[in-house]
């Protein structure tokens, strides 16, 4: 899913990275978002909540999936959102 660009962050000229850390189960599925830095302007909101719909291949340690804890950047450019 792709995260909507806020009418405030548009009005304002701001884009830039959403960085986050997401913790994803063994299944793919996301647990858990936290910010860990954002513009803000309503673009750190828009990021969590699209990457919460996300779903990721599982990580594997040997031939069993097992829950990540991953740092996943999310990209606002004017323009292109």
């Amino acid at each position: 899913m792709k995260a909507s660009y806020p009418e405030e962050a548009k009005k304002a000229g701001i884009d830039g990275p959403v960085i986050l850390e997401v913790l994803i189960d063994s299944r793919g599925k996301v647990k858990d978002v936290q910010l860990v830095s954002g513009p803000g302007h309503g673009l750190n909101e828009s990021a969590i909540s699209a990457l919460k719909q996300f779903e990721f291949l599982p990580a594997q340690k040997g031939a069993d999936p097992v829950s990540v804890k991953i740092r996943y950047t999310y990209r606002f450019k004017l323009g292109v959102n």
